[in-house]
């Protein structure tokens, strides 16, 4: 089976399990190939974004300044390929692989994206959390305390438990959630539902790497990442000296 045929295969019926597959010489010729379809579907993403962008009448977002800045910085690679993909791979995707993980991690990272859309929207910070706060705290709480039941506990029917059943939608809302966190990089002033197209890139990519990490594990999922910004940094940095 073709590295791509198993990647689509599993994107459209995610699945949890706790096994992964040993890194060998065979699993990293494999995830080449996942980085090079990844950069193939780069161009086609594009002409999606540019004719939604130009059917709404939505100005296209500029990167930000401070994004901007740290494209000029010394340490742009540093950061890039070395900081970003273990603190994003922690952050979104270390969770997805355990039971537990799932049950505490996707409140936070609900509660981190509900913030920041918050601060996109230019709404009472304050105000906004006071309400969000208490919520997200029993939710977390209530699947802490009831792990067991939760996490563990098949259904007589269908021997699932409620875990696998509702891993589906866990793995599309971390890429989901990590195509958000990017909106940071563009200059958006106000909220418009035409601006998340910005970052399709980065949720193509999320569910890319949600899937080398269930697949593969973590560590794989750092070096993908690692190898993907190291791309596209090292393609930047070539059009600047050539330009």
């Amino acid at each position: 089976m073709s590295a791509a045929k198993e990647f689509f295969d599993y994107i459209r019926r995610p699945f949890f399990t706790s096994h992964r597959e040993p890194f060998s010489r065979d699993v990293l010729i494999r995830l080449a190939k996942l980085l090079g379809l990844t950069f193939l579907l780069l161009p086609v993403v594009a002409i999606i974004m540019g004719s939604v962008f130009a059917v709404s009448g939505v100005d296209m977002p500029q990167p930000s300044e401070g994004f901007e800045g740290l494209k000029r910085s010394p340490y742009f690679f540093l950061a890039a390929v070395i900081i970003a993909p273990l603190i994003e791979e922690v952050l979104f995707r270390s969770w997805l692989g355990s039971r537990l993980g799932i049950w505490v991690g996707l409140p936070v990272i609900l509660f981190f994206v509900a913030l920041f859309v918050i601060a996109l929207s230019d709404a009472e910070s304050v105000q906004a959390i006071g309400k969000l706060a208490p919520g997200i705290a029993v939710l977390y709480g209530l699947t802490v305390w009831n792990k067991r039941a939760l996490i563990f506990r098949a259904d007589p029917e269908t021997g699932e438990s409620l875990t696998e059943k509702i891993f589906p939608y866990v793995f599309w809302a971390s890429a989901i959630f990590f195509g958000l966190l990017h909106l940071g990089n563009f200059d958006i002033k106000g909220l418009s539902p035409v601006f998340a197209i910005i970052v399709l890139p980065q949720f193509i990519v999320g569910l890319v790497l949600s899937y080398v990490r269930m697949r593969f594990g973590l560590l794989c999922a750092i070096g993908f990442h690692a190898a993907y910004n190291g791309v596209l940094v090292s393609l930047s940095l070539l059009a600047v000296q050539a330009a």
